[in-house]
């Protein structure tokens, strides 16, 4: 069975990066695709109004389940664009970024999320990596990751470098 959808959502999400914890979505609206019998889902259009986020995104993704009916993993990819936030406790102050693009696949019993390619791109900004992030409820998330951003002023790095990311080392070069 297949199905296609249009859907709309707004109101207050969790969200614990942001200094109020709270996402405030003023409206969601999504048109897709899903193909229940191949476990493929199709984001086709996106738009996302929140107070602290607004983007426009696509994306795709495959659903791989078990002998035992539980999700395996969730592979996919999904592309962004006009991404901007003003979202204290994230960024120091409001930024925006162009585009944004991933490939890869999370597996739930692992917690694991192997980026097969990521891309971030905004006004001299352009950061492309690889590798794995392992997710822990109780420590910090295991990073592998391997990648190139291209030569930028510092002070335009602390612009995208979110705050909660090695806050020692960010105040350090803010300082020097």
């Amino acid at each position: 069975a297949s199905a296609d959808f249009d859907a709309t959502a707004e109101g207050d999400v969790p969200f614990a990066l942001l200094r109020g914890r709270v996402l405030h979505v003023d409206l969601l609206k999504l048109s897709g695709h899903l193909d229940s019998l191949a476990h493929h889902l199709s984001v086709t259009s996106a738009d996302l109004d929140a107070r602290e986020i607004k983007a426009q995104f696509k994306g795709a993704g495959t659903l791989h389940y078990g002998a035992d009916g539980k999700l395996d993993s969730l592979a996919g990819d999904f592309v962004a664009s006009r991404l901007a936030f003003n979202a204290p406790g994230i960024f120091a102050r409001p930024v925006s970024f162009s585009g944004l693009s991933f490939n890869g696949a999370y597996t739930p019993a692992s917690h694991r999320l192997d980026v097969t390619k990521a891309t971030l791109t905004a006004p001299a900004l352009a950061l492309e990596t690889s590798g794995a992030v392992t997710l822990d409820p109780v420590k910090s998330p295991g990073l592998v990751l391997s990648g190139q951003i291209a030569a930028l002023p510092a002070r335009t790095l602390l612009t995208y470098w979110p705050v909660f990311a090695a806050p020692g080392a960010r105040a350090w070069i803010d300082e020097n």
